[in-house]
This record gives C-alpha cells, sequence and structure tokens, in this order.
C-alpha cells in the first residue's frame, strides 16, 4: 500500500470523510434494523469495537453537527460489513446481511423487524 493510500484510510477512519456515505452503494446485502434507541445502538456498536470489528469509515469527525443530528460509522470484520446511521430524530439503524442482522437481534434482545432495504 502506497503511502497516499495508507494516508487516506488513516484519514477515512480517524477522522471522517466529510461526506455522507449511502449503503445502498455498498455492496453490503440491503437489509436493515431500525429504529434502534440511543443507548442500545451505542452499545451494540462499543461492543462490536470490542469484539476486533474495524472502523472503515465514519462521519466527519469535526462536522458541527457529529453527534447531534447525524453520525454513521461503517464496520467490517472477516468479510461481513455494517453500516450504523443515527439522527435525532429516529436514532438508530443498523444496515448489513440479513444473518448479522438477525444474530443482533438475538444477541441484544432486540424486538424489531429485519427488513429489506428500498433501493431506487
Amino acid at each position: 500500500m502506497k503511502v497516499k493510500d495508507k494516508i487516506n484510510q488513516y484519514i477515512r477512519t480517524k477522522i471522517g470523510t466529510g461526506r455522507i456515505e449511502n449503503p445502498a452503494d455498498s455492496n453490503m446485502t440491503k437489509d436493515i434494523i431500525e429504529n434502534i434507541d440511543t443507548k442500545t445502538g451505542d452499545e451494540i456498536l462499543t461492543a462490536l469495537r470490542d469484539d476486533k470489528w474495524k472502523l472503515v469509515s465514519q462521519y466527519y469527525i469535526l462536522a458541527f453537527d457529529k453527534g447531534i443530528d447525524f453520525d454513521y460509522y461503517r464496520l467490517k470484520k472477516n468479510g461481513q460489513e455494517l453500516y450504523f446511521e443515527w439522527d435525532n430524530w429516529f436514532e438508530w439503524k443498523i444496515f448489513g446481511s440479513q444473518q448479522m442482522l438477525k444474530q443482533l437481534v438475538s444477541d441484544y434482545s432486540l424486538k424489531l423487524e429485519i427488513k429489506p432495504m428500498k433501493t431506487s
């Protein structure tokens, strides 16, 4: 990996990209768990990071509204990818493969329906 690529990767993971990622642009399966309260979503995100999920990108860390109006994190581990999106109206959404989302529902006793993401 070239030095320039390493620097760009560092900026994406530590500072953020400055643009809002759209999980529909990713090649992950488009399933969603929605309306996860902030505390539970934060706990899931922390637990996954503690379980060696790698932070691939996040909302720009210097954005004035980070954690106030909007936030996102994209995590990867063993070829699996999860995308967490938070806003102050609907709280957390988690996008990923149905298998991974079912595991999260089971692990965290979420009483939420997994539904396919609408792509247009």
